[in-house]
């Protein structure tokens, strides 16, 4: 999972936070949610979620320059930071959006970094990888098989958990395939870039200290 933040003014503070905090699963995305110096981190630009974040800002998400350049104001924290979640799967089609619009330059995808520093003034990533691949593998699989892929209350299941050792092979590969991707496109990012290594903690046990470190 790759986070990209617009003026990020306090990246060694918030590494620490980071650092500190017990993580659980979807634990990062929520405090990045939540919290004043990580920006809003949701994934705005998702298309299927477009619309509704365009809609409580007031925004076109039919005009996707404009809900870009609309979204980062309508939902900067007070710090004046934005940031949003993108996952490798769709960074792709992301990217050939933002340069469709040709607003922010960019024509080729060698352009790409120059042209996401354009449409996001101050950007800095922070690359999020699971310490444990298997279990990231097992917890996929068995969201796709139950329907769960937030815990929360209200949610139930749509089917049952089982051992399945081919879609948790399955679900390895996809999560060794994004995480290339990312490792890839960020290559040529090394000034703006952070890496975090993140263990999956119990609910009740404490867990020690998370390394985080800038590339």
């Amino acid at each position: 999972m790759g986070g990209l933040f617009h003026k990020l003014r306090h990246s060694a503070a918030l590494l620490r936070r980071l650092r500190d905090r017990p993580f659980r699963e979807q634990s990062v995305h929520r405090w990045f949610a939540r919290d004043a110096a990580g920006g809003v981190g949701p994934s705005s630009f998702l298309p299927k979620y477009e619309h509704g974040y365009a809609a409580k800002s007031g925004l076109d998400a039919n005009d996707f320059a404009g809900y870009v350049r609309g979204i980062i104001p309508a939902t900067a924290t007070s710090n004046e930071v934005f940031g949003f979640k993108l996952m490798g799967w769709y960074l792709q089609e992301f990217l050939g959006r933002l340069r469709g619009t040709q607003a922010f330059g960019g024509g080729h995808p060698d352009e790409d970094l120059e042209m996401l520093r354009n449409a996001f003034p101050q950007l800095q990533f922070i690359q999020i990888v699971r310490h444990n691949k298997v279990r990231q593998a097992v917890s996929k699989a068995r969201a796709a098989q139950t329907g769960l892929w937030k815990i929360q209350e209200g949610n139930s299941a749509s089917g049952e958990a089982r051992f399945d050792p081919d879609l948790i092979a399955n679900c390895l590969e996809d999560t060794r395939r994004e995480e290339l991707i990312w490792t890839r496109f960020l290559a040529g990012s090394a000034s703006s870039r952070f890496w975090l290594s993140m263990k999956i903690c119990p609910r009740i046990t404490p867990a020690p200290s998370r390394r985080c470190s800038s590339s």
